[in-house]
């Protein structure tokens, strides 16, 4: 990610996080329309895992500035996920509803440049999580 995208990212989820509950259903929501068959991973009562979400979106944008700081954590979450036997084609679910969401949730001030730079937010930590994953 080049420095501008890391502040598009920051910036554009300053912008959402008053209305993070919205993102998080949202993201949610189009997980599920789009892959149903993983609705069984997640608990019937989501408030958890929305509040789960929420933290750990904050704490990933946060550390952009100083991946070195959050790519341990980023690591440790693609092998935890590797024990829900999430795979490639499941990665992509979730980074399209993550753009989804955002856009959404952001309406038209969601630039282009800003979906751009969310996925190579994506894409980099993804890749981490995969990689982390793999080698586990």
């Amino acid at each position: 990610m080049t420095p501008e995208q890391v502040e598009l990212v920051q910036s554009s989820f300053d912008r959402v996080a008053p209305q993070a509950s919205h993102l998080v259903k949202t993201f949610y929501d189009e997980v599920f329309r789009a892959a149903p068959q993983l609705r069984h991973i997640f608990p019937a009562d989501m408030g958890e895992q929305r509040s789960k979400l929420i933290h750990t979106l904050t704490y990933a944008v946060n550390g952009l500035k100083f991946p070195h700081s959050i790519i341990p954590v980023v690591q440790a979450l693609g092998v935890q996920h590797r024990d829900y036997d999430v795979d490639a084609g499941q990665y992509q679910v979730v980074g399209a509803a993550l753009l989804h969401a955002l856009e959404v949730t952001s309406g038209p001030s969601f630039t282009a440049a800003e979906r751009e730079a969310w996925a190579a937010c994506y894409g980099l930590l993804s890749s981490v999580m995969q990689e982390a994953a793999a080698a586990a």
